[in-house]
């Protein structure tokens, strides 16, 4: 049909385009076309307008009211003989569907142009895709975007996920779309000219018809509920929209399924009926106060706790009900709630009960007015009055328990701590507010204890044993424990009384007392074996002398001559354990313990491994003593050494010492003491510690923690027993990884009459920081050695064999003085090692040392004109001695 001619049948099409927009406008509910961003609009076969969305509208510039009826291609003439008029004319005559992309002059925008034939008409979507000339890649996403809307316009029923259908006057479904078969289990063919009222739940039918009536007479449905029967037997909730239209004598409706939402709010209203049923049962009140202060609900206990209706309790004034002396607290107590959303605050107050009668109440408030559902502050109460009056019956028994000397708690049957007296306090640290609701476990060194007190309490009701348990510090306390199970007024267990007894200082007094007695029947045992050695001993040693007279032979002579080194060593062992036992018989003087001390100090300080800090605090002002000082100076060098051994990795070492005063109350607790002045002398390191299962054996004779062949065990023994002979006493403190204290106490004199001991010259030869290089496979000679000649000035550089040792020679060859090697080594022994150090520099220092002369390497060495042949072992004087004649011989 040529466009120009067209113009006359506009009148007839007007009132045709009429009634289609009408329908139109029905089936494109709820405005899909208008929310499209782009443009749409439909023609006839006219080529006239007959819709327009709003994007359609803005494209156009004009409004769809005034541009419905108009000749598309008369207001755009230019598009006659343009791509989009040809593709738009074949879509019309072809009925069929057309895709392309033009450019639009007017907008200057590129268009990409879908055309749909529908309902005799035509569909036209307009696209711009300006942008997507510029960006390819997005073409597809509009594409798919496109084709979505216009499935959506074409199976808008077939994919909604409503139910959408039409129904006639008797109530016949005459379409319904595939939602029908997800929600009701039907398929559409099923539904189709069945009657509605079929599938229609009996009790809802009635109001269903009614309903249909309404809409048949122009009353449109909005919000309708109804039930379904599904094909399965099952009940849907559904919600209607729907209108009559008379021109097609149909009810268009779509239908909701809003089931699970039914649901919801039937579980809803079912929790919200059981809480309500629970709050009005409840014993405690509950009560909402809105945001200007005024109670909007009471639970009906109000009535069961105080005596008042509910609407009586709403229009009492909160000042007369509540104690006057509570009154000010709980006034500010709320204006904080609020004042504070989603806090919550303790309350306890006393309220009036309607008979006059005070009640202590307990509870919450919460500030919920920004909840969108609540909008109050949430109060809860509940009456305490009897558990307080409980509470100050249990108060006034606990003021007289807090008289008690003895600790007293109570637990819960869970071990919770509920009560704590004064007297716990002070034994174990913790005060009542910290440890109460506390478990008792953490007063146990043992845990299982708890498990055998429990099983106990259970068959017989009472439990008492000492036990170890432990205080707020870590400090473990011995105590008599005594614990009975209480009974309420029903019979029932009800708690746990507990009642300890500290026994820790006596403990500790019976440990002190039992090792006096072991330490004193080790003395007379040690001192019976002393003597009886000692007689065995002297006849060897008379028959020696004699022997010696009468043989001549050199062999014989050198046998004898060990046996009496043999005994004599034999007699200084027995003269250790006799004093030991008895302690000393020596020369005792008056004398100034400060001058000992210091000598000590330069003593250790020399000689001690430089990985120890040696620390002296030695007062000048110390009271004098009378006492042996060689002896004295034994027991202190003694525990130095043993601290020295207990720091293999280095460490700490501090001699303290000061004038102390034991008075009563210290004597009481250690039975060794006397009252009395004493000179108090400590000596400490920060080394392993002793365990506590062996610390009680340290004095014990013979017993040693040191390798085999490290020690006697006599050491400390004998140090106890010469401390013991002077009238004083010695203590051990250790903890494993805390380190030892050993402090020993010495009865002093207060006299000034006292004879110095000359300090003794250190007469050993010092280096000048020479390098010198010593070779030895072993390890504790290179380790000993180097620790000396780095004590005495010397710098020192090791070598475990002969090839190790050229080595290093080789590396520091201006630097060595001297070098120090064995002569029996594997690998490469002293005398090739001296060899080859010798052809590297033939004036090279060397001493060679040895504990044998096997196959004449002595002889050898000494050809070789090595400076000294050191004899092990050697001493460290004649060590020092030899290497400062090697290094200063010209």
């Amino acid at each position: 049909m040529n466009p120009i001619d067209k113009n006359d049948e506009k009148l007839n099409v007007i009132s045709e385009m009429n009634l289609f927009n009408k329908e139109m406008n029905q089936i494109i509910n709820y405005k899909i076309l208008d929310d499209i961003t782009h443009a749409v609009y439909f023609i006839d076969n006219n080529w006239s307008y007959i819709y327009l969305n709003k994007a359609a509208e803005k494209l156009m510039g004009k409004s769809a009211k005034d541009l419905i009826g108009q000749d598309i291609l008369q207001r755009n003439p230019y598009m006659i003989n343009t791509k989009f008029y040809s593709e738009l004319n074949r879509a019309i005559n072809e009925k069929k569907s057309v895709f392309f992309e033009d450019f639009y002059e007017p907008l200057d925008t590129y268009y990409e142009v879908h055309a749909y034939p529908y309902l005799n008409n035509l569909a036209v979507y307009f696209c711009d895709i300006t942008k997507d000339k510029e960006l390819a890649k997005q073409n597809k996403s509009y594409s798919e975007k496109l084709n979505s809307t216009l499935n959506t316009l074409k199976n808008v029923m077939d994919y909604s996920l409503d139910i959408i259908c039409t129904i006639n006057k008797e109530g016949i479904f005459l379409t319904i779309n595939n939602a029908c078969q997800k929600i009701l289990g039907y398929k559409p063919e099923e539904l189709v000219s069945e009657k509605l009222s079929r599938f229609i739940h009996p009790d809802d039918l009635k109001k269903t018809v009614n309903e249909r009536g309404n809409v048949l007479d122009g009353a449109a449905t909005k919000n309708f509920e109804n039930r379904y029967i599904c094909k399965d037997g099952s009940i849907v909730h559904l919600i209607w929209s729907s209108y009559w239209s008379n021109e097609q004598q149909i009810v268009f409706a779509i239908g909701k399924d809003i089931t699970e939402k039914k649901q919801a709010e039937e579980e809803l209203l079912r929790k919200e009926s059981f809480y309500r049923l629970l709050i009005e049962n409840s014993t405690d009140i509950l009560i909402l106060v809105n945001k200007n202060k005024i109670r909007t609900y009471i639970s009906q206990s109000i009535k069961t706790v105080l005596g008042y209706e509910q609407d009586e309790f709403l229009l009492l004034d909160m000042d007369t009900l509540i104690h006057p002396d509570d009154l000010e607290a709980s006034m500010e107590s709320f204006e904080r709630i609020i004042k504070n959303p989603n806090i919550i605050s303790k309350a306890q107050f006393r309220m009036k009960h309607k008979n006059g009668e005070w009640r202590f109440m307990e509870g919450e408030n919460k500030n919920m007015l920004d909840h969108p559902d609540i909008k109050s502050i949430v109060v809860t109460r509940r009456d305490v009055t009897a558990s307080k009056q409980k509470e100050e019956k249990i108060r006034s028994q606990a003021s007289l328990l807090d008289k008690a000397k003895d600790a007293i708690m109570v637990y819960d049957l869970d071990w919770n701590i509920t009560f704590w007296n004064n007297s716990a306090e002070k034994l174990y640290g913790w005060k009542k507010e910290e440890i109460l609701g506390k478990n008792a476990n953490i007063l146990y060194k043992n845990k299982d204890d708890i498990i055998e007190v429990s099983n106990s309490l259970l068959k017989t009701g009472e439990y008492s044993k000492e036990t170890i348990k432990i205080t707020r510090y870590s400090r473990e306390i011995t105590v008599d424990s005594n614990k009975t199970l209480v009974y309420d007024d029903e019979n029932k267990p009800e708690s746990i009384l507990v009642i300890n007894t500290d026994i820790t200082d006596k403990k500790e007094l019976e440990s002190q007392f039992f090792r006096s007695q072991r330490l004193d029947s080790l003395g007379t045992l040690a001192s019976g074996i002393a003597h009886d050695l000692n007689n065995a001993l002297t006849p060897i040693l008379m028959a020696v002398e004699i022997l010696k007279i009468r043989l001549n032979d050199e062999k014989s002579l050198r046998i004898l001559e060990n046996v009496n080194s043999s005994t004599l060593h034999a007699a200084e062992m027995v003269k250790q354990v006799l004093t030991f036992a008895k302690g000393s018989q020596g020369y005792s003087e008056v004398f100034k313990l400060s001058i000992l001390l210091k000598e000590l100090e330069k003593i250790i300080f020399d000689t001690f491994p430089k990985n120890i800090k040696i620390k002296f605090d030695i007062k000048d002002d110390l009271w004098n003593i009378k006492a042996d000082a060689t002896q004295i100076h034994q027991v202190i060098m003694n525990l130095c050494v043993n601290s020295k051994d207990a720091l293999p990795n280095g460490g700490t070492i501090k001699v303290k010492s000061e004038n102390i005063v034991i008075d009563e109350h210290y004597a009481k607790i250690h039975l060794e003491f006397k009252t009395g002045l004493y000179v108090l002398i400590e000596v400490s390191d920060s080394g392993i510690g002793i365990p506590k299962e062996i610390i009680n054996k340290i004095f014990d004779p013979f017993f040693t923690t040191k390798p085999i062949g490290k020690g006697t065990g006599l050491g400390l023994s004998t140090s106890s027993s010469i401390i013991k002979s002077h009238n004083g006493l010695i203590n051990i403190y250790s903890e494993p990884g805390n380190g030892t204290k050993i402090k020993v106490y010495l009865p002093a004199l207060l006299t000034n009459k006292f004879e110095e001991i000359s300090e003794k010259k250190n007469l050993l030869l010092r280096g000048k920081n020479e390098l010198i290089l010593v070779i030895d496979d072993d390890i504790s000679i290179l380790n000993l050695t180097e620790e000396t000649l780095n004590s005495f000035g010397y710098r020192v550089i090791t070598a475990g064999d002969g090839t190790e040792g050229i080595s290093e020679y080789i590396k520091n060859i201006s630097d060595i003085k001297l070098v120090i090697t064995d002569m029996v080594m594997p690998y490469m022994d002293g005398l090739a090692t001296i060899r080859a150090l010798l052809r590297i520099n033939p004036n090279l220092k060397i001493i060679a040392a040895s504990g044998l002369d096997a196959n004449g390497r002595m002889a050898e060495a000494l050809e070789l004109k090595i400076s000294n042949f050191l004899v092990k072992p050697y001493t460290t004087e004649r060590l020092l001695k030899y290497i400062r004649e090697a290094i200063e011989k010209v």
